[in-house]
């Protein structure tokens, strides 16, 4: 019987994930890692500092990160694979949830059999998840997720780093990130990047300057990593409950 019982339970598999990598992160930075040093152009008259780590992002956290982000992408696919059989049809290994900038890869999806056995009224809701849609496709949570699975499964691990920005700063963009409905390419902006020049001046206007573990390359770069993983968990999760209404 059809059910998206095993997708929201991929979904919590995710969630136990994200949990650890929270975790690692949260015993990481209590080692306070990093540590403001004087910049290589300071001088007297003009001193300056940059930031620095100390100590490596531990090994371990990289692969937690890629299992949880396996398991969300994996849970789009039971996702399909449910729906075509509450669609009365029996699902193939080519079935799968398709993740597509462009319209030309949409219809490439459809020609692979990925959407066969789907009713209309279902494959039509799926083309209106695709990132193709909006007007910044790679900046959309499915295809940053996509991407990321795909660095994960056919690349290497996934990079991460130590920052330090402003908490004030980050809150402030995070908001608007958020209030956009979706992740685009204006990331939370670093106050102070590994080897970029401050002034002290600068240090005391941002006091409130703190550590976070974020990803280091693509549209997703400088993004913390347990709050980009949460941002990605809700969206899927209002995806799958649009299909509730099929079951």
């Amino acid at each position: 019987m059809a059910s998206l019982e095993s997708v929201r339970q991929k979904i919590g598999h995710c969630e136990f994930h994200l949990n650890l990598v929270k975790a690692e992160i949260d015993g990481y930075l209590k080692a306070h890692p990093g540590e403001f040093v004087t910049h290589a152009d300071s001088c007297v008259d003009k001193p300056l500092f940059a930031f620095r780590p100390v100590a490596p992002i531990p090994e371990k956290l990289s692969l937690l990160v890629g299992d949880c982000l396996q398991n969300l992408r994996s849970s789009l696919d039971y996702l399909v694979w449910e729906l075509v059989l509450v669609s009365k049809n029996q699902p193939s290994t080519k079935n799968m949830f398709p993740i597509c900038l462009t319209p030309d890869s949409f219809k490439d999806a459809q020609r692979g059999h990925r959407l066969d056995g789907l009713s209309a009224e279902v494959a039509a809701l799926v083309d209106a998840f695709q990132p193709y849609r909006d007007g910044q496709p790679g900046g959309t949570s499915l295809a940053i997720l996509d991407e990321l699975t795909n660095m994960n499964k056919h690349r290497r691990l996934l990079l991460t780093e130590l920052s330090s920005f402003s908490i004030t700063e980050a809150l402030t963009t995070w908001e608007s990130w958020l209030n956009a409905g979706m992740p685009g390419d204006s990331a939370i902006a670093h106050s102070t990047d590994s080897g970029r020049a401050i002034t002290p001046e600068q240090m005391a206007m941002q006091g409130d300057l703190v550590q976070f573990v974020t990803f280091n390359e693509g549209a997703i770069q400088g993004l913390e990593v347990g709050t980009l993983i949460d941002t990605l968990v809700n969206y899927v999760k209002v995806l799958v409950d649009r299909f509730a209404i099929f079951f």
